[in-house]
């Protein structure tokens, strides 16, 4: 048997709306809760950058398609790991993306401060705009609005009072201007669908389209600012650059950027 001390061992929660969900890998034999998802293969791997909050991805293999599909963008997760009786916290953060593939789901995460359920109080003096508005219930939940693209920035002549889910509200208020609203980590991007023409490219095959694209088992929480970009990130499968020292799971790959004892492989 092996010595506990030289055990790799990982421990993943996930809080979904149906109650949190506990991962433990390798199999721990000591324990005789039956809520704890005990022996699931699980990999992950952490990435450090300078200006951006830090990323980790997560591989979880085996699970039914029950309880992945408890798992939705946003949830929170908390990341441990170590050896034997020297573990700790990893990384903790929320899903910005879920993608499943040959029966393996696959988690990008960041750590991100901002509060999606934050609850804010505020009341604004007549004849605010509401782009006003908009960038200080952003503040007050730890969001920074990248893009503010109203179609209509609308004015309240009498004020407004916001009590509520600050997120919700910012919503309601970009509704009330006839635009859009998505998130990217702890971002916002306000958008509308009147576009210049002549910035859209058609995708064609005399345009330079290879191949017609595939649909994907993936969620994201993503943005578009103009079509043709979302349109070439459809072409060529979301890939996406790396930059940054990088930590990983696997054995023998580099570490950094973490204390020991938090940044271990979890391969068997």
């Amino acid at each position: 048997m092996l010595n506990k001390l030289f055990l790799e061992r990982t421990e993943l929660k996930i809080e979904t709306d149906d109650g949190d969900l506990n991962f433990v890998f390798p199999k721990d034999y000591n324990l005789t809760d039956p809520t704890i998802i005990n022996g699931v293969e699980i990999k992950w791997s952490y990435k450090s950058v300078d200006e951006e909050p830090n990323e980790f991805d997560i591989e979880i293999h085996g699970l039914t398609n029950t309880t992945i599909a408890k798992i939705k963008l946003k949830n929170d997760v908390r990341l441990v790991a170590g050896y034997g009786a020297d573990i700790g916290e990893v990384a903790s953060g929320i899903i910005t993306r879920k993608e499943v593939e040959k029966g393996t789901l696959k988690l990008k995460c960041r750590e991100v401060p901002a509060d999606f359920k934050k609850l804010v109080s505020a009341a604004y003096a007549p004849n605010t705009t509401a782009s006003t508005i908009i960038n200080d219930l952003a503040t007050k939940c730890g969001f920074t609005v990248k893009q503010c693209e109203l179609k209509n920035d609308k004015v309240y002549s009498i004020g407004e009072s916001i009590l509520g889910s600050g997120l919700y509200e910012i919503g309601q208020i970009v509704k009330d201007c006839d635009s859009q609203m998505t998130t990217k980590n702890d971002f916002i991007y306000i958008y509308h669908n009147e576009i210049n023409t002549e910035k859209v490219i058609k995708l064609s095959y005399q345009s330079g389209l290879l191949e017609e694209p595939k649909p994907q088992n993936v969620e994201e929480i993503s943005y578009k600012v103009e079509k043709k970009k979302e349109s070439k990130s459809n072409k060529k499968g979301g890939k996406k650059s790396k930059k940054g020292s990088k930590k990983s799971s696997s054995k023998g790959g580099k570490k950094s950027g973490k204390p020991k004892g938090k940044s271990k492989s979890n391969k068997k």
